[in-house]
């Protein structure tokens, strides 16, 4: 998603990240991105919690008129219920979680792919 809106906002077109990942959206270096501290998959709030989804979503639209600079804000919601949630599933192994640790080294479909990426850097 963060080279797409590269492109586009190089083309003129703003535009917003909403992520739960904060090392994906580091590495990825968006022009503009919130960071919601919720677990993967509830980027745009707590399931079947309109009110939250409808807050969490107006809180970063704002991104628009706040963030001068590219970066990466976060926004200031919480959830421990949901952290507890995505805990108890994986206790359970029902539906757990079974990828690999996530890090900050690259990975690249093609050796041209990770050449354009450090081109573009």
């Amino acid at each position: 998603m963060s080279l797409i809106a590269r492109h586009f906002e190089a083309s003129g077109l703003p535009t917003l990240i909403l992520g739960s990942a904060s090392d994906i959206l580091q590495s990825g270096k968006p022009p503009r991105a919130k960071f919601l501290d919720y677990p993967l998959g509830f980027e745009s709030g707590r399931p079947f919690d309109a009110e939250n989804q409808l807050a969490v979503v107006a809180e970063a639209i704002k991104g628009f008129d706040s963030m001068v600079a590219p970066g990466i804000d976060k926004l200031d919601f919480s959830w421990e219920e949901g952290w507890q949630m995505i805990a108890e599933r994986n206790k359970n192994e029902i539906g757990a979680d079974q990828r690999s640790p996530r890090d900050m080294t690259p990975r690249y479909q093609t050796e041209r792919d990770r050449e354009l990426a450090e081109d573009h850097g």
